[in-house]
């Protein structure tokens, strides 16, 4: 085997076309409650490699005026860690910690969700970064809303979330939906992922992805991650994706962003992924991807594959 490519995790969601290098995919059928047992302990950075990790949950609200979302995550014994609620009807979110200081659950901040709740598709992100720095993202809102200083790196981040359990001592995490709303889908790992709905449609993943990003859309350091990690199209405003993409979130196993071959209509990393992704860490993108190019689609929208190699839209 090529000593350039890395042993990847060959997770569900690493052949489907909604998301990449996710560690577990779960499809719940419009359910009402979901909880999730974490599979390996959190404080082996030997197996996860650093604290980053996402929790995506997508589903449907009904009319968007009067559902309720309350999802936490927790220790072995049910104590929450940190929870978000998400009020539709009032157009408010909350988050709540444990507090150490007097061992209970209490309210950390709120506010107002900016788009309020609208009929169909949402999407509830949570994002661990650290042991005490955990952020909350619905619909592409930021939820924590104070920011603090890294005088060293002259950068932001969302503070700390003191006093209070630490991320790495969390088991398990769970969603209840109320009011009209349903769960659809459960994602987790170090990866990037998407709704159903938006799949097959290079562009508009690729506008979902950086609305969640970093440093883009008023996010700055509340997004769930960093904007390179999103696709690149063919050219603006076309459906299919490039043949070959530079810039594939790590998962686990990497410490640098992937190249990995994609179908050009659905955006699937071909099996088996250890021959169709490779890490950047050593020379760069090597792949050609000659196996997923389509020389059809390349025949319909360019005059040659250089011409469209200069079109692709790039983050």
């Amino acid at each position: 085997m090529n000593p350039q490519k890395v042993v990847l995790m060959l997770a569900l969601l690493v052949g489907t076309a909604y998301g990449y290098m996710c560690s577990d995919n779960k499809d719940l059928k419009d359910v009402t409650s979901f909880k999730y047992k974490i599979p390996h302990p959190l404080k082996d950075l030997g197996y996860w490699r650093s604290y980053h990790l996402m929790y995506y949950w997508f589903g449907k609200f009904d009319t968007g005026n009067k559902e309720k979302l309350t999802a936490s995550y927790s220790k072995e014994d049910g104590s929450v860690i940190y929870e978000a609620v998400i009020d539709c009807k009032a157009g408010t979110w909350t988050t709540k910690r444990h507090n150490m200081d007097d061992d209970k659950l209490e309210e950390y901040k709120s506010g107002k969700l900016e788009g309020g709740c609208k009929a169909g598709v949402y999407d509830l992100i949570f994002k661990v970064e650290q042991p005490y720095i955990m952020k909350w993202l619905f619909n592409g809102q930021g939820l924590e809303d104070d920011l603090v200083e890294r005088p060293a790196k002259q950068a932001m981040r969302v503070e700390h979330i003191k006093p209070g359990y630490m991320s790495i001592s969390a088991s398990s995490t769970e969603i209840k939906a109320e009011n009209g709303a349903t769960v659809t889908r459960f994602s987790f790992g170090k990866c990037v992922a998407w709704p159903k709905e938006i799949t097959n449609n290079c562009n508009d993943v690729k506008k979902f992805l950086l609305a969640r990003s970093k440093f883009l859309a008023g996010n700055a350091a509340k997004g769930a991650y960093n904007q390179v990690f999103t696709v690149d199209c063919l050219s603006t405003n076309n459906r299919y994706f490039t043949w070959i993409q530079e810039a594939i979130h790590p998962d686990r196993t990497s410490y640098k962003p992937l190249c990995c071959c994609l179908n050009m209509k659905t955006g699937v990393i071909p099996s088996p992924v250890e021959d169709n992704c490779q890490s950047t860490a050593a020379q760069g993108c090597k792949l050609r991807c000659m196996n997923t190019y389509d020389p059809e689609i390349i025949a319909a929208n360019f005059n040659n594959a250089e011409e469209a190699e200069g079109e692709t839209v790039h983050p």
